[in-house]
């Protein structure tokens, strides 16, 4: 028996998704849209090879142990591929409709000739963020990384 490697990583796909950035949005989503309707046949043929290989009769324990553990890496290979196209997706298309959104929206308001946040907020701001229970973030990732501490 040969001695154990690390699993390679050789996808066609990868390659032709590096050089995408010159198709269009529509283009690029279709893309993304085909190589996951494949992820998926390929994940429900798994699923049923493994369905079928239970019931394998002349398999001893450790031998059908073995395969299930096989079919599992494989489903999960899937599976942990499929995730990792709908994560590409949103990050893709949402970030763009997303994009004002995100943006605060604020306006500097004025009543007899008197503005009023100026300097105030950053007060209001520093002391909120004295407490436990209530911060303000200038975006949204440190926000997220403070809520998931």
């Amino acid at each position: 028996m040969l001695s154990p490697e690390a699993p390679e990583i050789k996808k066609s796909f990868l390659v032709q998704f590096a050089w995408s950035d010159m198709l269009s949005d529509q283009e690029l989503s279709n893309v993304l849209a085909k190589y996951e309707n494949e992820i998926k046949l390929q994940l429900i043929m798994q699923k049923e090879k493994f369905r079928r290989a239970l019931h394998f009769p002349n398999r001893s324990t450790r031998e059908r142990l073995i395969w299930e553990m096989i079919s599992e890496n494989i489903i999960s290979t899937y599976n942990n591929e499929l995730n990792w196209v709908r994560e590409t997706r949103q990050k893709l298309f949402k970030k763009e409709v997303m994009g004002e959104k995100d943006k605060m929206n604020y306006q500097i308001r004025e009543i007899e000739n008197k503005k009023y946040r100026k300097g105030r907020f950053k007060e209001m701001a520093m002391e909120t963020n004295k407490g436990n229970h209530f911060r303000l973030y200038d975006n949204k990732e440190e926000a997220e990384k403070w809520l998931l501490k």
